[in-house]
């Protein structure tokens, strides 16, 4: 009795694995491109609790407690988003109130909504809400966008 494979078992093995390769391959970006969604998301979601928490706390920026508290700024069209203290509480992002740097998005999501939101102590109050915050990857055809809400009452939630 001989051992081993003949060719035709090898060829068989050969065209199954090139087969399953032809149909996993192209879906490893997609979820690659699907979890820079979600995490893009959620990131963004827990920068708005950071802002909210500053406010509830009166936390300070630069010596000072902010009297018009503090907020996001999102463009549309844009990869990073700006976390900032409103010192002369006109609801708005001006230059110098800046808090960090820029905190970008992963991969190529991008934001499809621009927004100010604002959170002011001591409730917090929120300005520029209710608001539906929509994060996409505009090369990633067919996988869907998440969406995080903010709603008048400053409960932030995921959809």
């Amino acid at each position: 009795m001989n051992k081993g494979f003949t060719l035709i078992e090898l060829l068989i093995v050969l065209s199954i694995i090139s087969l399953l390769s032809v149909l996993v391959l192209p879906n490893l970006g997609l979820g690659e491109k699907q979890f820079s969604i979600v995490t893009s998301t959620y990131k963004l979601a827990q920068d708005f609790r950071r802002v909210q928490e500053m406010a509830m706390s009166s936390a300070e920026f630069d010596g000072v407690i902010s009297p018009g508290g503090y907020g996001i700024k999102i463009i549309v069209g844009n990869n990073f988003y700006v976390l900032f203290a409103d010192l002369d509480a006109d609801r708005q992002y001006d230059l110098n109130e800046k808090i960090g740097d820029d905190i970008y998005l992963d991969g190529g999501t991008i934001f499809q909504t621009s927004a100010t939101i604002v959170f002011v102590p001591p409730d917090p109050t929120v300005y520029g809400a209710p608001k539906s915050i929509v994060i996409s990857d505009p090369s990633a055809v067919g996988l869907s966008s998440k969406t995080v809400k903010i709603n008048i009452a400053g409960l932030i939630s995921i959809e």
